[in-house]
């Protein structure tokens, strides 16, 4: 039976025209073009689908450009908080490290071990200047400065200690942003002093030479980013503090 329907079949498609097999021809390829239009996108949905990226591009941006600012405020400020470690660990060093050796300033005059004329500066004799197997011709010890300076804390040291005119001092930013600093030192019989030397009483002559040194540092330095810092350095003439 179906061997039968098929051969009816191939003979009446053997007996159709060309022009008849063409127009099938095309009706069929039309009918693919047409099938083929219908499996794409329409200009709505590229449309949705632009703004779609647009919307996951801009949050993705945003996303981006908080995680850099938020990184730069954290690099920013774990180098401040590095530096003023390192500021308070230089001070606390030399206070430790204090000296009661005098010095010859660059017009001769001979200066004490430990000087401070104002309220913001001071000036002191440690050691702990180095000189491995004694290759420099220069003593271990050094002579040491801090003061403000244009908004700073200034290290200023000295690569001799007593000094011509001609020597050149060293200034080091340790601290930027410092808007004052008030200093106080407390001496051998408890008092605080503005200054250093103290003014001279009946006591003074039973000073022994470690006790020309103060045996405290009361510091108060005022910051724009970390505000008022205080701290308090001992000098190693603290344990001979005198007796009443």
């Amino acid at each position: 039976m179906l061997k039968r329907i098929f051969k009816v079949y191939t003979k009446f498609y053997r007996s159709m025209p060309l022009s008849a097999l063409s127009r099938h021809s095309v009706a069929t390829t039309d009918a693919k073009i047409k099938y083929s239009k219908h499996t794409g996108f329409t200009l709505i949905e590229i449309i949705i689908a632009l703004f779609i990226f647009a919307i996951i591009g801009v949050i993705a941006a945003i996303s981006l450009r908080n995680s850099i600012n938020n990184f730069t405020k954290i690099k920013k400020a774990n180098s401040e908080v590095a530096e003023l470690s390192y500021a308070l660990t230089i001070l606390e060093r030399d206070s430790l490290q204090a000296f009661p050796r005098s010095v010859s300033d660059e017009d001769g005059h001979l200066i004490g071990p430990f000087i401070a004329t104002g309220s913001n500066s001071f000036e002191m004799t440690v050691g702990g200047y180095y000189n491995p197997l004694q290759l420099m011709r220069r003593s271990q010890l050094q002579r040491v400065k801090y003061s403000i300076e244009d908004s700073a804390l200034v290290r200023t040291t000295w690569p001799v200690l007593d000094r011509a005119p001609s020597t050149k001092p060293l200034m080091r930013k340790l601290l930027s942003n410092v808007s004052s600093m008030q200093v106080q030192f407390v001496d051998p019989f408890g008092q605080t002093q503005a200054s250093w030397p103290p003014p001279t009483n009946s006591n003074d002559a039973n000073l022994s030479a470690l006790e020309i040194l103060p045996k405290a540092i009361m510091v108060d330095i005022k910051t724009k980013n970390w505000g008022d810092i205080q701290r308090i350095f001992v000098l190693p003439g603290a344990m001979y503090v005198k007796q009443n």
